[in-house]
């Protein structure tokens, strides 16, 4: 049995403390040497006057940067300075959904060199400006069976547990600033190394659920990131968008999808502000949003290459 960690939580304009509190009850319970280490990145100050209060419990290490250095620095920075062997990696807008969440964690990680627990989100449906965040992350918090069919494809460091040297060793990309796909770059880096991954029932319950508006600004960032990888030369071509992305590309209809997705964009808006959001509209929108700024990068590549 493992009998240390690191619990790193990124924290972001949000409450941690029933978090933390959980977190703590869960550990104490346990022959464990453990800290929750903490680091606020840019936070209103509303936010951090209320997680300061974490300071007076022991094994808590909470710090503050003065400003925002993005959701991979922030994570790199956390495993660095953790103390402990094995690190438990999680949001800060999560809680874990069973009582024995630290304890299912410890013995599963004997075994294998990551463990992914999974996404949960609440059954009961939100209010409607959520309600695009709360279908699409639903969609995406599959039980444990399908994700370890294909190991690399659901790696998110949202709820993930691991060795600290392995993390540091294929660390987080830096240079994807903006919102989206670090978790992809760490799990194609897994895979190229055949990192054992085992996924398991040990869910973490989101929270933080986003409004439309917010929700489809990120989801444009996450895009951006993805085309910056495959124009890189990122191994991404087991992404479902990028498939569709090649499969029009080969039948030359990357051009026309995209002429006739922007005129259905006023009609996509519409569905996703609605009570019933379909992600059907909502992938062919991640997929317009995709052809479009691969499409940009090739006109500027042939720009740069007519004027050079």
């Amino acid at each position: 049995m493992i009998s240390e960690v690191s619990i790193l939580i990124p924290v972001f304009n949000y409450d941690v403390r029933p978090l933390v509190e959980e977190l703590l009850r869960q550990c104490l319970q346990l022959d464990l040497t453990f800290e929750i280490l903490l680091i606020d990145d840019g936070s209103e100050e509303e936010i951090k006057f209320l997680n300061r209060a974490l300071c007076k419990f022991e094994s808590v290490d909470y710090r503050e940067l003065p400003e925002n250095i993005g959701r991979s620095a922030i994570r790199n920075m956390l495993a660095t300075q953790a103390q402990y062997r094995y690190l438990l990696m999680l949001d800060n807008d999560c809680m874990p959904a069973g009582k024995d969440f630290i304890a299912s964690y410890l013995a599963a990680a004997a075994k294998s060199d990551v463990v992914v627990g999974g996404i949960s989100y609440t059954e009961k449906a939100p209010a409607k400006t959520y309600r695009l965040h709360w279908k699409y992350g639903q969609r995406a918090a599959k039980p444990s069976y399908i994700r370890q069919s294909e190991p690399y494809q659901d790696i998110y460091l949202s709820n993930a547990f691991m060795k600290r040297d392995l993390f540091l060793q294929y660390r987080l990309c830096e240079k994807l600033k903006h919102y989206g796909h670090e978790d992809t770059m760490f799990a194609i880096e897994l895979k190229r190394n055949k990192v054992k991954v085992k996924h398991t029932e040990n869910p973490a319950l989101h929270l933080g659920l986003e409004t439309t508006q917010v929700f489809l600004t990120k989801t444009e960032q996450a895009i951006a990131n993805l085309v910056k990888l495959y124009n890189r030369g990122v191994e991404v071509e087991q992404l479902k968008i990028v498939k569709a992305y090649k499969a029009l590309q080969y039948y030359n209809l990357d051009r026309m999808f995209i002429s006739v997705a922007r005129k259905c964009n006023k009609l996509f808006l519409l569905n996703f502000t609605s009570k019933q959001p379909n992600l059907l509209l909502f992938d062919l929108y991640r997929l317009q949003l995709f052809c479009s700024k691969m499409q940009t990068t090739k006109v500027k590549q042939e720009e740069s290459i007519f004027h050079s």
